[in-house]
């Protein structure tokens, strides 16, 4: 009882003291809420230029493996087997038929024919990676899909692949 007696008392006093004083204690208490605002501020915008600066950091640090991968996909070079082909030597079923062997797609080949405007070829059930790296070995024999087509589908949850394209004349 006595500590709640003591607590408004002390209460009333300061109140008297802040109506008596108004003006006087208005400058300090202003000075002290534009401080704290101030200093709120300033811990939002250094919070801000880290955020920011990190972001740049992990985005050069990406740029930079990005320009390690192509360079080293530059570096690779020409392979034996296929990729100092000429294909005025060889038929382009034939250099089609070999990358597939070679990357061990056979199971996902649907349809490819030869017409005279090119060859036709339809892939599907192809993992990214799959379809990726036979991008990559057609570029590097020399052939050029004048058209493609891919589309995904959700198999059990994985993303796979259904490829159609036509290798034509390189323009």
């Amino acid at each position: 009882m006595k500590a709640g007696i003591r607590v408004r008392d002390c209460l009333r006093r300061s109140s008297r003291f802040f109506e008596e004083n108004r003006r006087q204690a208005f400058k300090p208490v202003s000075l002290l809420v534009i401080a704290v605002i101030l200093w709120i501020s300033g811990l939002v915008m250094l919070s801000d230029a880290r955020d920011k600066s990190g972001r740049v950091i992990l985005q050069e640090e990406r740029f930079t493996k990005f320009l390690a991968a192509a360079a080293a996909y530059r570096d690779i070079g020409p392979r034996d087997d296929l990729d100092n082909a000429n294909l005025d030597d060889k038929d382009p079923v034939s250099v089609l038929s070999s990358i597939i062997e070679r990357l061990e797609l056979r199971d996902s080949l649907v349809q490819m024919s030869s017409g005279s405007t090119g060859v036709s070829l339809q892939l599907e059930g192809l993992f990214s990676s799959e379809l990726s790296m036979f991008l990559q070995e057609t570029e590097r024999t020399g052939l050029f899909a004048d058209a493609a087509e891919i589309s995904t589908l959700l198999d059990q949850g994985e993303r796979l692949f259904t490829a159609s394209f036509h290798f034509g004349e390189r323009p």
